[in-house]
């Protein structure tokens, strides 16, 4: 049976709450775009490896900030059933020209959210990627999947903030979003209309992770084996990856690759940047 969206207005009774219906309503979505790399959207189909970042280089910087507070690795991915024309211009590789859209399905979400095993793995360009550690899901880590709520400030009260999710508005208790599995950014990103896939670690392997990037940092700055710019990433293979199809990757509407595996986008010839 179809999973029916909750209604964020009926269970403003606190931060578990709320969290508990954005984690019920990130599984519900008919599709979950993600703006990407025409080759990173081939390692998913012929591999089913999917990264995860910190959000460190995110363009969002108060995204970064909450990101880092709330200790996790995220995939992030738009629920919109239409393509976006200023996601493609900010996420869609070499300014879209490399640019492809991976159309995945709920199905699909699920299976990433039940992954057992993942990779800490090192990155660079022009490197394989470097594995670290593989970790096993008991006791190590959790994954989940949840909507991102837009705020906009409540005038003469510090106390509250006006929270939007999936068309609904509703004014909550401003310290209800320091939950370590709430997300939230500034109404401007609303076109977005985001579902972000979460994992967070345990304690003892967030101390993994921490040393890890200062080694990379380390690495970094010696540059001596070309590693600069390398950095950490979390790394997922996704069982039952080869039920996506071709008409699940749209190519951007500029795109100017070699690889013409995929659709059109529903917008070409129509618009230049």
């Amino acid at each position: 049976m179809t999973k029916k969206m909750q209604s964020i207005k009926s269970n403003t009774s606190g931060k578990e709450r709320i969290s508990k219906v954005l984690k019920h309503n990130g599984m519900c979505h008919q599709s979950y775009k993600i703006y990407t790399s025409m080759d990173k959207a081939l390692q998913f189909l012929l591999k089913g490896e999917l990264y995860f970042s910190d959000g460190s280089k995110w363009n969002d910087m108060l995204d970064r900030k909450q990101m880092a507070d709330k200790a996790s690795y995220a995939l992030c991915t738009s629920y919109s059933t239409k393509e976006n024309v200023a996601m493609w211009m900010l996420y869609g590789d070499k300014n879209g020209t490399n640019g492809a859209v991976l159309n995945l399905t709920r199905t699909c979400i699920s299976n990433i959210v039940n992954v057992q095993e993942l990779q800490i793995c090192k990155v660079a360009r022009g490197f394989k990627d470097e594995v670290l550690e593989s970790l096993d899901k008991t006791d190590s880590f959790d994954i989940f999947c949840t909507d991102i709520v837009y705020t906009s400030e409540v005038k003469n009260d510090g106390k509250k903030m006006k929270i939007t999710c999936n068309g609904e508005n509703v004014t909550i208790d401003k310290h209800w979003l320091d939950s370590d599995e709430i997300f939230s950014k500034k109404y401007e990103w609303r076109y977005e209309s985001e579902s972000r896939i979460v994992i967070k670690f345990s304690d003892a392997v967030q101390g993994k992770i921490k040393r890890y990037k200062e080694e990379i940092e380390e690495e970094n700055k010696k540059d001596k084996e070309g590693c600069k710019n390398a950095y950490l990433v979390i790394k997922l293979c996704v069982p039952k990856y080869r039920s996506i199809k071709e008409g699940r990757v749209i190519r951007s509407p500029v795109y100017k690759g070699n690889i013409s595996f995929g659709i059109d986008s529903a917008l070409l010839n129509e618009i230049q940047w």
